[in-house]
């Protein structure tokens, strides 16, 4: 566990920031078409 708390103390907020880029990323890439439909209006 004292391995992981100083990798967190180190790298936590830069991970946080990836894996929310990360998640952001895939999140728009998965409802791509709803997004873009819903936002032209067209199909």
């Amino acid at each position: 566990m004292d391995h992981l708390q100083r990798f967190l103390e180190h790298y936590g907020l830069s991970a946080i920031l990836v894996i929310g880029a990360l998640l952001a990323i895939y999140i728009v890439y998965k409802n791509w078409d709803k997004i873009v439909i819903k936002g032209s209006g067209r199909k």
